[in-house]
């Protein structure tokens, strides 16, 4: 959403947040949240660095900003394949390996990072897994749904950290949808 001339631009605050929080993402998909500098994400997102500081007070704001923001589209993935699965037992379960385990998309590299790069995600976001899990309770309360489901962080942990490169995480990823059906 780069623009030759920010201050020319027509004024509206809800896009140019929007357009902050797409270049932050953006940023820490390539590059990493370590890497993100305030005038980094003002420049790619076309807009002047007082334009970034009318919606973010800091970095540490931005920060949090964002979480939310990758949190909610990974909620709108979960939801989306939720919808397309047909079994309900484990239906949250399997939503969450499918999405945990795609670690191509713009949004999946980006919230690696925020993960490995925040020590204190408490702050960022509240208890957004408890809150699923909630909601969830009556299809994915199985101890075994639980064990799947740490599985799937421990092999998204195991590929983000390149912990073992002869892992196969297309094939873990079937075998824990299969592993969340019902018996």
């Amino acid at each position: 959403m780069k623009t030759k001339n920010p201050a020319k631009r027509k004024k509206d605050p809800e896009n140019v947040r929007l357009a902050l929080l797409k270049a932050a993402t953006k940023l820490a998909s390539e590059q990493g949240v370590p890497a993100i500098t305030l005038s980094l994400v003002s420049e790619e997102a076309g807009v002047t660095k007082g334009a970034l500081f009318h919606h973010f007070e800091n970095k540490h704001a931005l920060i949090a900003a964002m979480a939310d923001f990758l949190t909610e589209r990974l909620d709108e993935e979960i939801d989306a394949a939720i919808a397309k699965d047909p079994v309900s037992y484990g239906v949250f379960t399997r939503a969450y390996v499918q999405v945990t385990l795609d670690l191509h998309s713009e949004y999946g590299k980006a919230f690696s990072s925020l993960l490995l790069s925040e020590s204190d995600l408490s702050s960022l976001g509240g208890d957004w897994y408890g809150k699923r899990l909630k909601r969830h309770a009556k299809t994915d309360s199985d101890p075994k749904l639980e064990i799947v489901r740490y599985a799937a962080d421990g092999a998204w942990l195991a590929a983000v950290t390149n912990y073992n490169a002869k892992m196969d995480i297309g094939k873990i990823k079937k075998r824990l949808i299969e592993m969340s059906r019902p018996t």
